[in-house]
């Protein structure tokens, strides 16, 4: 023995050493770079004015060793692998939470979408349909979710030109027949008063009238609501064969 001079510098002494938990080039611990696949629908403009801190590291090492190497069954290996870039148009960014516990929250945005998509979770459907060769329609949420907006859109498009067309249309609101601003016609079933419009179902309830037909003055007279299907209203049970009758009411 030497006296026990200095430190001893055995394990039972020391402790093992602690490795880092990252790849460390001085054990050997480099990433196998995974090179990607030329597919992207990646833009770049969804993420010009992000006031975010760029991390596009964290998604090379997480997507590769987490999710494509599995996919590709390749061998475990110490360093684990990465990707040689992201698929184009596409950028890592990373937002630190301040608290009690300080966390941080991985982004990726990109998607033509213009949604951010937050972990490796969500963005590996679409990543992989990528790596795929872009094949058929994306499945993952951020592109189901964009469909869907789409056909909404183009659903209330169709609809604001039907209703825009003029004509008759069904009022949502209370299921009866409207007159749209554009139309500048009679709509059947309604009659012309000092005050508005008013519908044949109220023109009924109104009993009995006064109005003029072919300029004879009658009394007791009722307005049946024309037939929609022969446009051949009836007026007293007699034929009109001019088309709807528009009566005009006295005082």
């Amino acid at each position: 023995m030497d006296g026990m001079e200095g430190m001893c510098e055995c394990i039972v002494c020391q402790g093992p050493k602690k490795r880092p938990n990252r790849p460390d080039p001085q054990y050997g611990w480099e990433p196998r770079i995974l090179p990607i696949r030329p597919f992207s629908d990646g833009d770049a403009s969804k993420h010009a004015h992000i006031q975010l801190t760029p991390n596009d590291d964290w998604w090379l090492r997480k997507l590769a060793s987490v999710k494509w190497a599995h996919d590709l069954n390749l061998p475990w290996v110490p360093g684990g692998y990465k990707l040689d870039a992201l698929p184009e148009g596409y950028a890592g960014f990373q937002q630190i939470k301040p608290g009690a516990r300080e966390k941080i929250q991985h982004w990726i945005i990109g998607h033509p979408s213009g949604a951010k998509c937050k972990g490796v979770e969500k963005f590996w459907p679409h990543f992989k349909w990528l790596m795929d060769g872009m094949v058929g329609e994306c499945q993952c949420t951020l592109c189901v979710v964009k469909g869907a907006k789409r056909e909404s859109e183009t659903k209330r498009k169709h609809e604001a030109s039907l209703k825009g067309g003029g004509g008759n249309a069904v009022d949502e609101r209370n299921g009866k027949y409207s007159r749209m601003e554009s139309d500048g016609g009679q709509v059947p079933g309604t009659s012309t008063v000092s005050g508005g419009d008013i519908s044949s179902a109220q023109m009924v309830e109104s009993g009995p009238s006064m109005m003029h037909v072919d300029g004879n003055e009658r009394d007791e007279v009722r307005y049946d609501v024309p037939d929609r299907m022969n446009n051949n209203p009836h007026q007293n049970g007699s034929r009109v064969d001019a088309g709807y009758v528009t009566p005009q009411w006295t005082r």
